[in-house]
């Protein structure tokens, strides 16, 4: 039984087969990815795209994306850049459903012990251009959600909030970044320490008080 034939009949996965479309492209390991329209035809997938042969199994991820025109069938593939190892792709979480320009990612060390998220890194995925920041060897972030600013002016009009671990204090802070144009690289805005250290990969996201006030609530029994 083919992967196609395993995905249709299961019973778990929640999706309408007439909508499920299915296209090709080659193949390669997706970690994480972000989804978002393109001209308007399609779809297409910025991704961490892991080739397991090239990178000899060392795990280092890419930007990647796929577009998927699902008018003509066709799919087109591109390398958004090839310099650092990032996962964990994040993206102002307003837009979901239009097109965006903006990933924001952690940077990934290999470490005999595993993987160590060593820092965030902001995409521009239409042309590869990045910025990156680390405070140093010994300190791991978490994946950081976006923030838009109260009156959001543009797509990365906003802030970026992460958990930071310092392994020498063994202490953890949340910090705060400007995500607007280049101003990650200037390191945080903000930074609060927390009473105890946060374990490594803790994931979250970012949901604004007066988003969550305006939420459904669940019925009461």
């Amino acid at each position: 039984m083919s992967h196609h034939d395993r995905l249709e009949e299961n019973p778990i996965l929640a999706f309408e087969k007439d909508f499920l479309r299915w296209m090709l492209s080659d193949g390669a390991g997706a970690a994480l990815l972000q989804d978002k329209p393109n001209d308007g035809d399609g779809i297409s997938l910025c991704l961490d795209w892991i080739d397991t042969y090239s990178f000899a199994g060392k795990i280092d991820a890419c930007m990647y994306e796929w577009r998927f025109n699902l008018r003509t069938g066709r799919t087109r593939e591109r390398l958004i850049d090839d310099t650092l190892n990032s996962e964990f792709p994040m993206m102002n979480s307003w837009l979901q459903g239009v097109p965006t320009r903006y990933s924001y990612n952690i940077l990934m060390r290999n470490r005999a012990l595993g993987a160590q998220f060593g820092g965030l890194v902001k995409y521009d995925t239409t042309d590869g251009r990045f910025t990156a920041y680390s405070a140093g060897d010994h300190f791991w972030y978490s994946e950081a959600p976006f923030a838009p600013a109260d009156a959001q002016a543009a797509e990365d009009d906003g802030y970026l909030v992460s958990f930071v671990t310092d392994m020498q204090r063994e202490q953890t802070e949340i910090q705060v970044f400007d995500a607007r144009g280049t101003s990650l690289g200037d390191g945080p805005v903000a930074r609060i320490a927390l009473p105890r250290r946060v374990p490594h990969g803790f994931h979250g996201t970012w949901v604004s008080a007066k988003r969550l006030a305006a939420a459904p609530q669940p019925a009461r029994a």
